[in-house]
């Protein structure tokens, strides 16, 4: 098994010239960067561009927030989540992935209640 991953990760940065508003096609390189190649940092800066093209796009914004997250920036983590819920207050996973922010990495239970 071949373990190439700086140049898988240069292919599947040569897909995103082809798609600069596909989330599924930052996501998969996300996930390649962050859990292949270990590059979390370099996952806030395509999700950073991806946002910037996109300001709207909840999934996006929770995606930043996990990454924040691993990194223990929680304070990030927050208003990314919060952006998340602003974009799309329906959705409940994102007031779920706050609650359990606050709860298990911010020790607020109270705050968790009230999300």
């Amino acid at each position: 098994r071949v373990k190439n991953y700086k140049a898988a990760a240069a292919d599947y940065k040569k897909g995103l010239s082809f798609s600069k508003k596909d989330y599924y096609a930052y996501y998969k390189v996300a996930y390649f960067m962050l859990h292949r190649s270990k590059q979390p940092k370099k996952v806030l800066t395509l999700w950073s561009e991806f946002i910037a093209k996109n300001p709207k796009n909840a999934k996006a914004y929770s995606a930043r927030s996990s990454v924040y997250s691993k990194l223990k920036d929680y304070a990030n983590a927050k208003k990314d989540l919060s952006a998340a819920i602003q974009n799309s207050p329906k959705y409940i996973w994102y007031h779920s992935q706050l609650a359990d922010l606050y709860k298990y990495k911010l020790g607020s239970y109270q705050e968790a209640l009230g999300v």
